[in-house]
């Protein structure tokens, strides 16, 4: 009887220690910033005009709850400390911070994700093409540290605000391999009009950007 006890409360002892190793294990495998800087602010938004809650050292690390990445400058992070929320900085191109375990790095021991859009160029006005069949990419210029798709979408605009003849305009659209998007607007001229059903209405990107 005695021993039938002592081995129940062996295995309690076991599964124990198994649950708090494997918790630790799933716990060190969350997403994760170290702070590298000597010292940055802590907000309450991820603005930098939001609230000062106060600044975090370098070498604290905290998890990560949600990321902005509409800051064309700063990458924010959503982190908990002691009992708040809060949001912290990192400059795109110079980091305060290292991600460890981050879902967005194809490569698990990488440290700094690349957030960093393609930057897309064009250097005429308006494009000229035949026809719809015939557009490419050969008058664009894009940069990027990783390979990139490049693709667009023509839209029709029946009413623009400065002519009183309809136009089109097309939007490239270049992503890399990190999934970061950069778009441009150039006006098209056709030798062929494109079918109705080949374009976008030109509302879509008003309404987009009101």
């Amino acid at each position: 009887m005695r021993l039938r006890k002592g081995v129940k409360v062996f295995l309690v002892i076991v599964v124990l220690i198994v649950g708090i190793f494997i918790y630790y294990k799933v716990d060190q495998k969350k997403w994760k910033i170290e702070v590298i800087s000597k010292e940055i602010n802590y907000r309450s938004d991820h603005d930098a005009n939001s609230n000062l809650i106060g600044k975090v050292r370098k070498g604290s690390k905290f998890k990560v709850l949600e990321v902005y990445l509409d800051d064309p400058y700063f990458i924010w992070y959503k982190v908990k400390r002691n009992m708040s929320t809060g949001w912290i900085a990192s400059d795109r191109y110079d980091p305060y911070v290292k991600e460890i375990n981050s879902p967005n790095s194809e490569v698990k021991e990488a440290t700094v994700v690349d957030y960093n859009p393609p930057v897309l160029r064009f250097f005429d006005d308006v494009y000229y093409v035949k026809d719809i069949e015939s557009i490419n990419y050969d008058h664009l210029e894009v940069t990027d540290d990783s390979s990139y798709h490049l693709s667009h979408v023509v839209y029709y605009e029946e009413h623009p605000e400065d002519t009183d003849i309809p136009q089109y305009w097309i939007q490239y659209i270049a992503e890399d391999e990190a999934g970061n998007k950069a778009s441009k607007i150039q006006k098209i001229v056709f030798e062929n009009e494109p079918a109705p059903n080949k374009v976008k209405n030109f509302d879509e990107i008003k309404n987009s950007r009101r």
